[in-house]
């Protein structure tokens, strides 16, 4: 019988691919923690997609430092558990009033993907990213 890697593991080998393998060197203290329930916690909206699952999506990004460096990990992770449609509909919602988690951290997190789809980007009211 094999066993399944745990999620975080599968979406931090994710993220990794597609941000470097440097993109968690940046947290630091609660944030490493906060990513990983952020990531079952994703899981979890993937099965319930209520108001209450994205509150506690964002009270767990809220522990995190509120830096680029810092939001990038939690942002590529949506794609990881879910897919990459959600990052346009689940981290706005997160990130609702919030000026350190501009549109530029969350678009350039799914750039890779999206980026032979510039009207997805444009219909999201950004350009393409520098």
């Amino acid at each position: 019988m094999t066993r399944e890697r745990p999620l975080d593991k599968n979406v931090a080998q994710f993220v990794r691919f597609h941000l470097g393998r440097d993109a968690f060197a940046a947290l630091t203290g609660v944030d490493m923690p906060a990513w990983h329930a952020f990531v079952h916690l994703l899981q979890l909206y993937g099965r319930e997609p209520t108001d209450k699952a994205v509150t506690a999506l964002r009270s767990v990004v809220d522990l995190a430092q509120p830096r680029e460096a810092i939001l990038m990990p939690f942002v590529q992770a949506i794609p990881g558990v879910l897919d990459w449609g959600y990052v346009a509909t689940i981290w706005p919602r997160i990130c609702d009033g919030w000026t350190e988690a501009t549109p530029e951290v969350w678009t350039l997190a799914a750039v890779e993907r999206e980026s032979a789809k510039g009207p997805v980007l444009r219909r999201w009211g950004w350009g393409h990213p520098t």
